[in-house]
């Protein structure tokens, strides 16, 4: 299951999805054929408890999908907010130094009107 898991991850990092949906309702699929396949003897009591087994694996399955998604979604905006604050930070310590520039520029400007005038 962590192996499946992985591999669904590595696919949402990618951001796309339909692969993996189909490849999950395929092998569903399959499974549920097989499970028809081989309890063919009390046909409508088994067709009604594969089917409601399909049905919980296919909410198990789609459960986990969008808990997969929603952690990507969580991560990808720590990620921008992140990202933000330190764009902001920077932009801070610029005008910080920029600041401190021109002030060091019109102190130097004063000191040399005063060299002048002297």
């Amino acid at each position: 299951q962590l192996v499946h898991l992985k591999t669904e991850y590595r696919l949402i990092e990618k951001e796309d999805f339909t692969e993996e949906i189909i490849e999950v309702e395929v092998n569903l699929g399959r499974r549920v054929l097989k499970m028809i396949a081989r309890e063919k003897d009390d046909a409508s009591y088994k067709k009604t408890e594969i089917a409601n087994r399909f049905k919980m694996e296919m909410i198990a399955i789609l459960e986990l999908k969008n808990k997969i998604i929603r952690q990507y979604l969580i991560e990808k905006l720590e990620r921008k907010i992140i990202k933000q604050y330190r764009k902001k930070r920077l932009e801070k310590q610029k005008k910080k130094e920029s600041k401190k520039k021109a002030e060091e520029e019109s102190l130097y400007n004063m000191e040399e009107i005063r060299r002048r005038i002297l």
